[in-house]
């Protein structure tokens, strides 16, 4: 089984999407073959990403609320590594501790910047098109 934090922007898209990589990660991780690893500070930015008016106009309340009470299925940890510097916005930074303090193999994001860093403390980052083409190898991401 793949381990891997996922980015709030990651999570968001899988609440909409029907096709393509997120789609397909969302339903790996439904099947028990990916863990997706999360912290509060991710669950508190999917539920404000999910309120908004992009999301409102293609969820009804009932689905995001759903796919809201699906996320907190998911693995969460505490942020107890320290909050790096690294990125250029606190939210990123506190993505990059949730990794670290999770010790997953892998962030899954479609953050431009995150994924110029590539690899932060053995973690390494990847988008949802390169997690999905890891997935489809049959390699494994266990800690």
């Amino acid at each position: 089984m793949i381990r891997a934090v996922f980015d709030t922007n990651v999570l968001a898209s899988g609440a909409i999407a029907i096709a393509g990589p997120v789609a397909a990660l969302i339903d790996a991780w439904r099947r028990g073959e990916v863990e997706i690893v999360v912290s509060s500070h991710i669950l508190g930015e999917l539920d404000r990403a999910l309120r908004n008016a992009y999301f409102v106009a293609r969820l009804d309340a009932d689905t995001r609320d759903a796919f809201i009470t699906l996320a907190r299925t998911t693995t969460v940890v505490a942020i107890t590594a320290p909050i790096p510097s690294v990125a250029s916005t606190e939210g990123d930074n506190l993505v990059l501790a949730t990794a670290e303090s999770a010790g997953v193999p892998y962030l899954v994001t479609g953050d431009a910047e995150l994924l110029r860093i590539g690899q932060y403390k053995g973690t390494v980052i990847l988008s949802p098109r390169q997690l999905h083409d890891l997935l489809a190898t049959g390699a494994s991401g266990t800690n």
